[in-house]
Protein backbone atom coordinates (compact mmCIF):
# COMPACT_ATOMS: atom_id res chain seq x y z
CA UNK A 1 0.00 0.00 0.00
CA UNK A 2 1.12 3.55 -0.67
CA UNK A 3 2.57 5.50 2.24
CA UNK A 4 2.59 8.86 0.47
CA UNK A 5 1.26 10.57 -2.63
CA UNK A 6 3.30 13.07 -4.62
CA UNK A 7 2.04 15.50 -7.25
CA UNK A 8 4.42 16.05 -10.18
CA UNK A 9 4.41 17.96 -13.45
CA UNK A 10 4.59 15.73 -16.52
CA UNK A 11 5.40 16.14 -20.18
CA UNK A 12 3.14 13.22 -21.03
CA UNK A 13 0.50 11.16 -19.21
CA UNK A 14 3.16 8.74 -17.92
CA UNK A 15 6.37 10.80 -18.18
CA UNK A 16 7.52 13.03 -15.33
CA UNK A 17 9.03 16.38 -16.21
CA UNK A 18 11.75 15.99 -13.61
CA UNK A 19 12.64 18.05 -10.61
CA UNK A 20 11.02 17.97 -7.23
CA UNK A 21 7.41 17.11 -6.54
CA UNK A 22 4.95 20.00 -6.47
CA UNK A 23 3.48 18.61 -3.23
CA UNK A 24 3.68 15.45 -1.09
CA UNK A 25 0.90 14.15 1.15
CA UNK A 26 0.90 11.26 3.62
CA UNK A 27 -1.78 8.65 2.97
CA UNK A 28 -4.81 9.23 5.20
CA UNK A 29 -7.60 9.36 2.62
CA UNK A 30 -8.03 10.10 -1.08
CA UNK A 31 -5.37 12.61 -2.14
CA UNK A 32 -6.54 16.20 -2.54
CA UNK A 33 -3.89 18.51 -3.95
CA UNK A 34 -4.46 22.22 -4.42
CA UNK A 35 -2.24 24.47 -6.52
CA UNK A 36 -1.88 28.02 -5.29
CA UNK A 37 -3.40 30.82 -7.38
CA UNK A 38 -0.78 32.17 -9.75
CA UNK A 39 1.08 28.85 -10.03
CA UNK A 40 3.06 28.90 -13.27
CA UNK A 41 3.77 25.50 -14.81
CA UNK A 42 7.40 24.92 -15.74
CA UNK A 43 8.27 24.96 -19.45
CA UNK A 44 7.13 21.75 -21.14
CA UNK A 45 4.60 20.82 -18.44
CA UNK A 46 1.38 19.48 -19.95
CA UNK A 47 0.15 17.02 -17.30
CA UNK A 48 -0.28 16.63 -13.55
CA UNK A 49 0.78 13.20 -12.33
CA UNK A 50 0.19 11.53 -8.95
CA UNK A 51 2.88 9.09 -7.83
CA UNK A 52 2.41 6.74 -4.89
CA UNK A 53 5.41 5.66 -2.82
CA UNK A 54 6.26 3.14 -0.11
CA UNK A 55 9.34 1.26 1.07
CA UNK A 56 9.37 -0.80 -2.15
CA UNK A 57 9.52 2.21 -4.48
CA UNK A 58 7.26 4.47 -6.52
CA UNK A 59 4.39 3.89 -8.95
CA UNK A 60 2.43 6.22 -11.19
CA UNK A 61 -1.18 6.18 -9.97
CA UNK A 62 -3.00 8.78 -12.07
CA UNK A 63 -2.49 11.60 -14.54
CA UNK A 64 -4.56 14.34 -16.13
CA UNK A 65 -3.90 17.10 -18.66
CA UNK A 66 -3.01 20.40 -16.99
CA UNK A 67 -5.55 22.76 -18.56
CA UNK A 68 -5.63 26.45 -17.69
CA UNK A 69 -9.31 27.28 -17.41
CA UNK A 70 -8.67 30.90 -16.45
CA UNK A 71 -7.57 32.19 -19.86
CA UNK A 72 -10.68 33.50 -21.62
CA UNK A 73 -11.26 32.64 -25.26
CA UNK A 74 -10.33 35.27 -27.83
CA UNK A 75 -12.96 37.61 -29.21
CA UNK A 76 -14.16 36.84 -32.74
CA UNK A 77 -13.65 40.44 -33.81
CA UNK A 78 -12.70 43.86 -32.48
CA UNK A 79 -13.76 47.20 -33.95
CA UNK A 80 -12.46 50.66 -33.08
CA UNK A 81 -13.17 54.00 -34.75
CA UNK A 82 -10.92 56.91 -33.81
CA UNK A 83 -13.13 59.96 -33.17
CA UNK A 84 -10.24 62.31 -32.37
CA UNK A 85 -8.68 63.90 -35.45
CA UNK A 86 -5.56 65.14 -33.61
CA UNK A 87 -2.34 63.31 -34.50
CA UNK A 88 -1.16 61.05 -31.66
CA UNK A 89 -4.51 61.10 -29.84
CA UNK A 90 -7.17 58.41 -29.78
CA UNK A 91 -10.77 58.63 -28.65
CA UNK A 92 -13.69 56.33 -29.25
CA UNK A 93 -15.19 53.06 -28.15
CA UNK A 94 -13.84 49.58 -28.82
CA UNK A 95 -16.47 46.95 -29.56
CA UNK A 96 -15.75 43.25 -29.48
CA UNK A 97 -17.79 40.28 -30.60
CA UNK A 98 -17.87 37.48 -28.05
CA UNK A 99 -16.60 34.03 -29.04
CA UNK A 100 -19.15 31.52 -30.25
Amino acid sequence: AAESFALHWGIGPAELLGGRAVAVLPVYEDPAFQLLPGTVPPPGAAFLIIVGANEAGEALLASAPAVDRIRPPSARSLRFVDLDSRPGWLAGAAEGEAPA
